[in-house]
């Protein structure tokens, strides 16, 4: 018996840039599709190759989409594991992700390097003390050690959370 069967689809706007919309279009007309299929054969693409990770973090830009969650986990990891102050275990967390602060580019630390140890600690705070001198920071050796001493504890927390 004949069934008809009606694909179910949806109307989603989204944005893209010019150039993005233009190198598209051009892929479409070249292959004789259309720019909506082509368009979904990419998305289809990227969501079948992306890369299991099992729930760790695989990189800096997931590590900053997860930031919040990761710092909530983090606060309740300090509060259960010493005396630490809620206030002293967020200063923590923001000075173990300072590499990662937008304006802290010039550093040139990925701070997935950092926490996968692809960059040691020790390596993490000389390069600090670098940076930390040349934006003209006072005392850059002892700040530089207070942020590499707070990515280790971090990093410390995320081994044992398994997130990396």
């Amino acid at each position: 018996m004949f069934i008809v069967q009606k694909n179910e689809a949806s109307n989603k706007t989204i944005r893209m840039s010019n150039t993005l919309i233009e190198q598209l279009e051009e892929i479409a007309a070249n292959e004789d599709i259309s720019f909506n299929q082509l368009v979904v054969q990419c998305c289809e693409y990227a969501l079948a190759n992306l890369p299991k990770n099992d729930g760790k973090i695989a990189c800096t830009e997931q590590f900053i989409s997860q930031k919040r969650q990761i710092k909530k986990a983090f606060l309740d990891y300090m509060a259960g594991q010493s005396d630490v102050s809620k206030s002293t275990a967020t200063t923590i967390f923001s000075d173990a992700i300072f590499a990662s602060q937008p304006n802290n580019a010039a550093l040139g630390v990925d701070l997935y390097d950092l926490f996968s140890g692809e960059l040691s600690i020790d390596e993490y705070q000389k390069q600090l003390e670098r940076f930390l001198r040349t934006i003209g920071r006072r005392e850059p050796e002892a700040k530089a050690r207070g942020y590499a001493k707070s990515a280790k504890i971090l990093k410390e927390f995320m081994e044992q959370a398994n997130l990396i």
